[in-house]
């Protein structure tokens, strides 16, 4: 994790890269016209470059924090508006995925400030994950959802009296709480199910349900049971059901 230091106090003088910047700075209206016109190029659109151009100049005006303490509370803030901008987006009528990418343009803007700040923080992993289910890939989002709970099986990433109770995803400056974690394996259990009903060849589909059953089971044991609109199956149903298929998969073919 990134840990900020304090230059009032150290003496510590701008290193040759912050001197490049600052001089960026000061003739920014030139390197804007350039990097607009980089970006649009490479994106292939004036319109689909406006976040990338908007993230670069974000590196040129946020603020940087001189403390931890200052890094903690921005990373802190970011987190809440990173959680605002992303349900604005996800929480309007008759949204249902794939929601186009363009969509998440001031989401992933909050995503790329905590990294800036903030590099493996777990606020822009998990938003990260789950923009790409909300975009319709949803197998795509597991290398970054499994990523979240690799991470977040250290426990001096969580806060120490973290019951499973939603609010202490974001009184964690860092962004690692049980309730994530059981709200991913909740959906990875949902995905494994559906796999397995896809799958004709039956041993892989059995292998899938037994992985689905497994990642349930963790929801359950870490939060107890998601049950709300949006959420597919409720994780005991689930699980049940996930048991019966596995027994009866498990019988001998007549």
């Amino acid at each position: 994790m990134a840990v900020a230091k304090d230059d009032a106090r150290t003496g510590k003088k701008d290193s040759p890269a912050d001197r490049i910047i600052d001089k960026i700075k000061r003739h920014r209206l030139v390197t804007l016209v350039i990097v607009v016109g980089t970006i649009t190029i490479a994106v292939g659109g004036f319109f689909g470059a406006i976040t990338k151009i908007a993230e670069f100049i974000d590196r040129f005006i946020d603020p940087k924090p001189f403390t931890v303490k200052e890094l903690q509370d921005t990373v802190s803030r970011t987190a809440i508006e990173l959680k605002e901008e992303f349900e604005s987006v996800t929480s309007r009528p008759g949204k249902a995925p794939p929601i186009p990418s363009g969509d998440f343009g001031r989401v992933n803007r909050q995503i790329a400030r905590i990294e800036r700040l903030d590099p493996g923080n777990g606020h822009a992993t998990y938003y990260r994950g789950f923009i790409m289910r909300w975009q319709g890939q949803r197998l795509a989002s597991h290398p970054t959802l499994f990523m979240y709970l690799e991470r977040a099986k250290d426990p001096k990433l969580h806060l120490p009296d973290d019951n499973g109770d939603a609010r202490f995803c974001f009184d964690n400056w860092l962004g690692y709480c049980k309730q994530r974690q059981a709200f991913i394996n909740h959906f990875l259990a949902l995905d494994f199910e559906r796999a397995a009903r896809e799958e004709k060849d039956r041993a892989v589909a059995l292998a899938r349900l037994k992985a689905g059953l497994e990642r349930a089971d963790i929801a359950i044991k870490i939060y107890g049971e998601f049950n709300a609109p949006g959420q597919g199956t409720p994780t005991r149903t689930l699980a049940e059901s996930l048991r019966k298929k596995i027994s009866e998969a498990e019988q001998p073919l007549k």
